[in-house]
């Protein structure tokens, strides 16, 4: 069911773009083309909001020809419990930035930008504030600071089992 949404909402996302800005889609710059693939596979990570300490599993992968970054994973909330969650950021023609829209299963909702990239480093916003977010090859590391809490999550590669 969690698929279903999150595809109709990629797809509603995807409707509301302006024609110009869905133009530009396949002209995302090949640094940040690049950069994006580096984040496609499966990932673990483990993190903090404050003092509050959170971990979890995240899948990535491209589509529309490479434009668009969906990220769909979950946070272990103990006991068997997640919150799963969807992200979708896609190449905005118009601004030259890389826009972030996500959504959790328990009505959590934000938005970003990411305005610029270097040395493997975004930076940008995250609902308002100021946020960051590193990608190598087998790690990524997100902070923001929004409402005042810092909040940190660290992700590593999962190894691929032959």
């Amino acid at each position: 069911m969690a698929r279903v949404v999150g595809s109709m909402v990629l797809l509603l996302w995807l409707s509301a773009l302006p024609a110009a800005c869905a133009q530009e889609l396949a002209k995302i710059p090949p640094a940040f083309q690049k950069h994006l693939e580096k984040m496609v596979g499966s990932w673990t990570f483990e993190g903090h909001e404050g003092a509050r300490k959170f971990s979890g599993e995240e899948t990535v992968r491209l589509i529309n020809h490479k434009t668009v970054l969906v990220q769909e994973g979950f946070f272990d909330l103990g006991g068997g419990a997640k919150e799963r969650y969807f992200i979708v950021s896609g190449w905005d023609g118009v601004k030259k930035t890389m826009l972030v829209r996500g959504f959790t299963s328990d009505g959590y909702t934000w938005s970003g930008e990411w305005k610029k990239l270097q040395d493997g480093r975004w930076e940008g916003t995250a609902s308002g504030g100021v946020a960051s977010f590193e990608v190598t090859e087998d790690a990524m590391r997100y902070e923001d600071a929004n409402d005042g809490t810092p909040w940190v999550s660290e992700f590593r590669r999962k190894e691929v089992e032959e």
